[in-house]
Formats: structure tokens, sequence, C-alpha cells
């Protein structure tokens, strides 16, 4: 791909994934053509961060590919809108593309967990690529390697495996990790005390069996440590904690 023939690219949507997308783009060289979103408020101050243009009407979008990054309920609804002479992608990962009727439609999602901010674009993250069409398949490829993107084909039953294990990776050890910084919070402990330990983890996770990572009082089966941590608990992340105690113990006498 020369970078006098980008492709220009269009979004539709205003929050975290639209936002670090559009400024990852930018800062690879494309032009943002136009964006439109349900939420006019957000959708200007995007439009005026990526120097775009704010389209009102969905109908009235135009590139040579329009981004689709909006929840994944309303994927379907926003892409009847659009005319079927548009390339159109959407980002998510458990829409199944043969739900979508579009006859010019892929998928382009990213594997990696954005928050809306400049600073997403310095950060690699791997794109799963599905296409209706080679032809399509064929521009996202080349946006990819022109870009400097880790790309893979796969169809909508292998990413929605691949979204289900980063829910589990991302999301849920995100929720976990904010349930400790409470926890040390309330508790008015040093907070930067307790960083190497979520390295050391992070290091783990990354390069030892997950069995073998385990340790603290569910894999001894400490039930009086555990006792006692249920009794410092409110009733919130005291479920959690329990769910994830069971868990281990349960995986531990299987193996």
């Amino acid at each position: 791909m020369k970078v006098n023939t980008l492709p220009s690219i269009s979004i539709v949507g205003s929050g975290k994934v639209a936002t670090s997308l559009g400024h990852f783009f930018i800062s690879k060289g494309f032009q943002i053509r136009g964006l439109h979103s349900r939420n006019i408020e957000t959708g200007k101050a995007c439009a005026k961060a990526f120097n775009s243009h704010f389209i009102e009407d969905i109908q009235l979008l135009q590139a040579d590919i329009i981004f689709v990054a909006v929840s994944d309920d309303q994927i379907k609804s926003i892409i009847k809108q659009i005319k079927h002479e548009q390339a159109i992608v959407y980002t998510a990962g458990s829409v199944n593309l043969h739900e979508i009727e579009h006859p010019n439609t892929g998928v382009f999602y990213p594997l990696q967990t954005f928050i809306g901010l400049k600073s997403d674009a310095q950060f690699d993250f791997p794109v799963l690529i599905e296409s209706k069409s080679d032809e399509l398949s064929l521009l996202l490829q080349e946006l990819c390697e022109y870009s400097g993107i880790q790309f893979d084909l796969c169809n909508s039953r292998k990413r929605a495996d691949y979204h289900l294990v980063a829910v589990f990776l991302n999301n849920f050890i995100n929720h976990i990790g904010k349930i400790a910084k409470t926890e040390n919070d309330e508790r008015n402990l040093n907070w930067d005390i307790l960083k190497p330990l979520l390295d050391k983890t992070v290091f783990n996770i990354l390069n030892n069996s997950d069995l073998d990572n385990q340790t603290g009082p569910a894999i001894r089966e400490d039930y009086e440590v555990i006792k006692k941590h249920h009794q410092m608990l409110n009733e919130q992340h005291l479920s959690v904690y329990e769910a994830i105690t069971q868990s281990i113990i349960k995986t531990k006498k299987e193996k």
C-alpha cells in the first residue's frame, strides 16, 4: 500500500474503541473523512480531535472503509442504515458476520483493551480479520501491513472463542484489580508496595503454566485464613472471593 493511495476512513461511534482507533490511524497518516455518532456531543468532540467532519445523517457518511465501533447490540441496526456499495467493517468480537445482511461487510476486531486516549496508539495490538469478499479482505490485510499491525484471518466462531478468553484475561482481571485497589484504599495501604507483586503475577501468567503459578490459601486449602478473609470483606467482594476460591480448590482436585 503506497502512501499516496492510503484508503480514506470514516468512523461510526465516539466511545473508547472508536476514539482510540481514530487516533491510531491518524498517527499512521490516514485521513478520517467523517464521523457519525448517536451521541452528538461526544461525536462532534471526536470529529474535531480527528480534524474531521461530524456527519449527522449516517447515510451521508462516505469513505473507502467505514469502521463501525459501537456496542454489539447496535451493530446490526447501524449497518442496515449504510448503503450497500459502501465497504464496512465492525470491531466487535462476538457478532457473527453471517448475521449481517449487508453484502460488503467485514470484521476488524482489535484484540486489545482501549481507554479512549491518544496514548492507546502507542500500544501494539493484533487484529482478527474476516470478510464477505476477497477484495475487502485484501484491503484490510494491506491496511494492517502498512500500519504495522499483526493480523490473523479468523472466522466468526473462532473470533468468538478469542473474545471469550479475552473477557477472562482482561475484563475479569481488570475488575479484580479494581476490587484490590478499593480494598487497598479503604485500609489506607501503600499501593506502590503491591505493584511488584502485580508485575510478577503478569510475568508468571505469560511464562509459566497456570497451576504452577497458583499460590495462596485456596491452593493450600487453608480454611482458617479463608475464614478470616471472609470476615474482612463486604458482601459484594466476598462473593467474588468465594467464587474464585472454590474454583481454585476444584481445579487443584481435578489435576
